[in-house]
């Protein structure tokens, strides 16, 4: 990272970063060309260490040294990425469920802060800006919304596929309409950057869809179609069939969840007209 950006996650002046560097109390950082350098997250992980030490009023002398002592032999390959990764996981799952509660403009900083227990400036180690974390906070959960879907890819009747795919939609409802609905939200208002994450989110939702109507027109269980369109036709059934039944009732049980679900697939299939 730029030292603009070790600013903005450390909370520590520029100026001083420098003169940390000039005294050798902080490492070197990689130089790239005469007036371009660039920091690691060791450099994170020292200016952490150095305001702990200036909390405990070590003077400048005794700092380096102690800073000497920790991080001798290490390069910035032995950061403790390990650390540095699972405090990032901890802050992104305590964030999620406060983006669904208060969604993106009404989720600050400071809540986040509260909410996973930590500084400020241990914030801005991680993440440049809550919009960052957001992005983070959705990928995670569609990535999980994947892992789940991951037990239909060995299913080979593609009908039940399609049936049990929708019912998982179901079950993970309102959770992902609202993740969804955040992203919609933030794109009418906010940078083209939301836009082309509702496109990609939708996209990972609709693609296997697709995929499995495909399929399905190839063993010649489902009649020659635009699968793309039927695949949006599919998921829009199933997301405002989610609103409905949530709609009767704020708890449904699994068995009444179930049944509804059922009566909703036997429409989509059989369709809504007499039988002769």
């Amino acid at each position: 990272m730029k030292i603009s950006e070790l600013v903005k996650r450390n909370y520590t002046p520029a100026t001083t970063i420098r003169f940390y560097v000039r005294e050798g109390v902080l490492r070197e950082p990689v130089l790239k060309g005469k007036t371009v350098a660039y920091y690691s997250p060791l450099h994170v992980e020292q200016l952490e260490y150095i305001k702990e030490l200036k909390k405990d009023n070590y003077a400048l002398k005794e700092i380096k040294r102690l800073v000497a002592e920790k991080y001798s032999g290490m390069t910035d390959d032995h950061a403790d990425t390990r650390f540095y990764t699972g405090k990032r996981e901890e802050i992104i799952q305590a964030s999620v469920n406060l983006y669904l509660k208060k969604g993106y403009h009404g989720t600050t900083i400071t809540d986040i802060v509260n909410n996973a227990g930590i500084g400020r400036g241990t914030f801005y180690i991680y993440f440049e800006n809550k919009e960052e974390l957001f992005f983070e906070c959705a990928d995670k959960f569609f990535s999980d919304l994947d892992s789940h879907f991951n037990i239909l890819k060995d299913e080979s009747n593609i009908l039940y596929r399609l049936k049990r795919r929708g019912y998982e939609f179901l079950l993970s409802f309102p959770t992902l309409i609202n993740m969804l609905n955040i992203i919609r939200g933030a794109s009418v208002s906010d940078s083209a950057i939301f836009r082309d994450k509702l496109d990609k989110m939708l996209e990972q939702l609709i693609s296997p869809i697709v995929e499995d109507v495909e399929t399905g027109m190839k063993s010649g269980e489902i009649r020659k179609t635009d699968s793309t369109f039927l695949g949006h036709v599919l998921m829009g059934i199933v997301e405002y069939v989610s609103y409905y039944s949530y709609e009767l009732e704020n708890e449904l049980d699994e068995s009444l969840l179930n049944d509804l679900f059922h009566k909703g697939w036997d429409k989509i299939y059989n369709g809504a007209r007499n039988q002769k």
